[in-house]
């Protein structure tokens, strides 16, 4: 039975035995600073998640100049072996702050430390801090602001370093609390195993006695004397071993005790950890925030400061974007009055056409004269050959049906003409007129900008403006003008050519005068021989016209420009 108590009260206590054996060994240096350096507050608060928060916070710190060089790491294990001492010794704190700015100052290849600094850099192996004076060091810092703002931001860190350092070194020391007294009850229940295992054999032992006995008992007939001495020692034993039973329960209820207490006094040691950490947490809060408060005043006077120098580099800009846009407003005139000269120029050119284009009437009204000086003369040749009345009757005809055909080729020409005209202003006006204004425009931009300097921005809002839209105007009627001219003279030369073309056939069909006359031939053999077929043409002249049939084809070399199904349109009238 007692056996049993045994094992469950070792099993029960197993896992905390087991969490004590995986315990790290602690440092030295740490464990060193911990003895004689714990110290309780009066008062006790329960913990809270904002000082757990604040204590992971200055764990994130720590860390930080843990991944620094060792120089930092060395300056730091100095604040942490002196940290009891920062909070309330004032000069402390400067020589460390000055200890990590000169580590900080090691980092550059270009500066080096001030000479009043020099007894306080951590990696001198024989400088020692704490013998000399910080007052010319700090001086010498002062001189220069980059120095300076590193100093005072690690004078602002250490109480911070101090804090979180305080407070793992509480923490560390109530878990080496705990960890010991757990190491106590472990010890404790391996001698109160050891005292079990004991027993046991000593019940083991006694238990074989007793088989002993009784054996000697049954084989050598001992007397009931005997008998009873043994029972008395057996009695004996029994009471032994319920007195151990007893003392067993009341070490059992000792240890009990003993860990409550101290688990009871580890808590009361983290409460007090925890309220330390709050009180010193909300000091450096509010250091922090009248710290802000003087810088934020600080920034404000450097901005006021600031503001005259801005706007005087803001008016000398101002003033060189004007002066530029000046500069270029006047290029653009430059570049409008050759524009301006360049139109006049074109006005001059299209008068010219204007001049050439009468000329060209005139001309036309000239042929048109010598034609009908022809005409007359052909009438009076007709007059001549009054003898042969088929022969006249067969030129009236010819005649008439010349005249006829004359008109509708030159109706047809006039339609071919206007069609021509319509396209080319329709496509001209649509694609042409549309591609040579973009066209000009890219050409006017690319001067602007590329020869001229200009922004294409200023350019294109130039091109807005009611002057410039007038010149485009000008431009298009001008360009009008030209194709208007251009397509007028192209007609009149086509009908000067028709002219000439039907001129030069009348004067090849002339006959003459001093041949005698044939009645078998025609008057115009090269333009109507008489036809041998049934094929005949009745005169509209009268009842005394003779018919002829339809002229072959007189293949000659083209020299118009009329579409070939405008060209032969006769062949079509003659087949019907």
């Amino acid at each position: 039975m007692h056996l049993k108590r045994g094992l469950a009260l070792s099993l029960g206590m197993l896992p905390m035995c087991s969490s004590a054996f995986s315990w790290n060994k602690e440092p030295a240096e740490r464990a060193a600073l911990k003895k004689n350096k714990f110290f309780w507050d009066e008062e006790s608060l329960p913990p809270d998640t904002v000082e757990v928060a604040a204590i992971t916070r200055n764990a994130e710190l720590l860390q930080s100049y843990d991944r620094k060089p060792d120089c930092f790491r060395r300056a730091a294990g100095l604040i942490q072996t002196r940290c009891s001492e920062l909070d309330m010794d004032e000069d402390e704190r400067v020589k460390a702050a000055i200890s990590m700015t000169l580590c900080e100052l090691g980092t550059a290849q270009h500066h080096s430390a001030p000479l009043e600094c020099a007894d306080f850099d951590p990696n001198s192996r024989y400088a020692d801090p704490r013998i000399h004076s910080s007052r010319a060091c700090v001086e010498a810092l002062s001189r220069s602001a980059q120095y300076w703002s590193s100093y005072s931001g690690y004078l602002r860190e250490v109480s911070q370093l101090c804090y979180a350092f305080r407070r793992w070194n509480d923490i560390d020391l109530a878990r080496d609390l705990y960890k010991n007294a757990t190491l106590e009850n472990l010890a404790l229940l391996q001698h109160v195993v050891q005292r079990e295992k004991h027993m046991d054999k000593h019940q083991q032992q006694s238990e074989q006695f007793l088989q002993v006995i009784l054996a000697l008992r049954l084989y050598s007939h001992l007397d009931l004397a005997a008998a009873q001495d043994v029972r008395v020692v057996l009695g004996d034993f029994r009471s032994a071993s319920t007195d151990v039973v007893s003392a067993y329960q009341d070490v059992v209820q000792l240890v009990s005790n003993s860990f409550e207490e101290s688990f009871r006094y580890m808590q009361e040691a983290v409460t007090k950890i925890l309220q330390n950490a709050e009180h010193e947490q909300s000091h450096s809060v509010s250091r922090i925030d009248q710290m802000i408060g003087s810088l934020v005043e600080q920034h404000a006077l450097s901005l006021e400061a600031l503001v005259p120098s801005f706007e005087r580099s803001l008016y000398a800009q101002l003033e060189h974007m004007i002066s530029n846009l000046a500069e270029r407003f006047e290029g653009v005139l430059v570049t409008a009055d050759a524009t301006r000269w360049q139109l006049l120029s074109v006005t001059e050119d299209v008068t010219g056409v204007q001049r050439s284009v009468e000329n060209l009437a005139a001309t036309v009204v000239y042929a048109e004269e010598q034609l009908v000086s022809q005409l007359e003369q052909t009438q009076r040749v007709h007059s001549l050959q009054i003898e042969t009345a088929e022969s006249a009757a067969r030129v009236a005809d010819a005649l008439s049906g010349l005249t006829i055909i004359a008109r509708e080729e030159m109706k047809n020409i006039s339609d071919v003409a206007a069609d021509l005209r319509e396209g080319l202003f329709k496509g001209v006006s649509t694609g042409m007129s549309s591609y040579l204004s973009s066209l000009g425009k890219a050409t006017i931009f690319y001067i602007f900008e590329i020869v001229l300097r200009v922004d294409p921005l200023h350019v294109e809002h130039a091109m807005h403006l009611p002057v410039f839209r007038a010149l485009a105007m000008a431009g298009h009627l001008a360009s009008l003008v030209v194709r208007a001219s251009f397509s007028s003279l192209m007609s009149i030369v086509v009908l000067l050519a028709s002219l000439r073309r039907w001129s030069q056939v009348s004067v090849n069909t002339t006959p003459d005068p001093e041949r005698p006359y044939d009645p078998q031939e025609s008057a115009y053999p090269a333009l109507f021989p008489v036809s041998q077929g049934p094929a005949r043409r009745t005169s509209r002249l009268g009842p005394g016209s003779a018919s002829f049939s339809r002229p072959p084809q007189c293949y000659r070399a083209r020299i118009s420009r009329i579409p070939d199904r405008l060209y032969n349109s006769t062949d079509a009238l003659y087949s019907s």
